[in-house]
């Protein structure tokens, strides 16, 4: 068989690129409103992520763009320090926000990840049956089951379905690492939320203790009121 590609599979669908909407006429400037101060809290979930729009979803990214997105999703996870029982209710509540305003990004790369994963393994599996029945048909001399497998390992391999070349085996191999990548990481996201529960949980048991502490009467004042 020859080494040379061809296009036996078509081309691959693209991602949709989104149309940019017309912006509106002109208009004339209006007064704007003072802005309201948020609360604490609100601002610190809000400005969790330090460049924020560096994790705005994309249906895929470029393999450059995938490292960059790669090392920003594990610095912040990193900054996201729950491994202390002293943490106090502020620090729950700003954590906590912390790790909603990474998850969600994940979730929705890991959704994406797993779309393309499950596209190109099934690809593979048709191009595979394909290949051996159009091997099994066309065969001039009996082959064995091993050099039928290599034949068709071979003719994909060598056949360019991807925008910079790839073919379906490198596809297939780099959109299941992102499924593992974001999969960890969110069990890992996941974790640290659900001790900071824990925490949170302790310290309410701890006010009640020490609130019910305060209201329970001493021995003198006890004595005061018998009298």
């Amino acid at each position: 068989m020859s080494n040379q590609p061809f296009d036996m599979f078509g081309s691959l669908a693209q991602p949709t690129q989104l149309q940019q909407v017309p912006q509106q006429a002109q208009q004339k400037p209006t007064p704007q409103a003072q802005p309201v101060q948020q609360p604490v809290q609100q601002m610190n979930q809000n400005t969790t992520v330090q460049n924020l729009n560096a994790l705005m979803n994309k249906r895929d990214y470029s393999d450059q763009e995938w490292d960059q997105r790669e090392s920003l999703y594990v610095t912040e996870c990193n900054k996201i320090n729950v491994n202390s029982s002293n943490l106090n209710t502020n620090e729950i509540v700003v954590a906590a926000g912390r790790i909603d305003a990474l998850l969600t990004p994940l979730r929705i790369d890991n959704v994406y990840a797993q779309k393309n994963a499950i596209k190109y393994d099934n690809q593979i599996k048709i191009q595979k049956e394909l290949l051996f029945n159009s091997i099994k048909k066309s065969a001039t001399i009996k082959l064995t089951v091993d050099d039928t497998k290599s034949l068709i390992t071979e003719k994909i391999a060598n056949t360019q379905v991807g925008p910079n070349g790839e073919n379906l085996f490198t596809l297939s191999e780099k959109y299941n690492e992102r499924v593992i990548f974001t999969k960890g990481l969110i069990d890992t996201l996941q974790d640290k939320k659900d001790l900071l529960i824990t925490y949170s949980g302790m310290l309410k048991i701890e006010n009640s203790v020490t609130n019910f502490s305060q209201n329970v009467p001493t021995d003198g004042q006890i004595n005061r009121m018998g009298r």
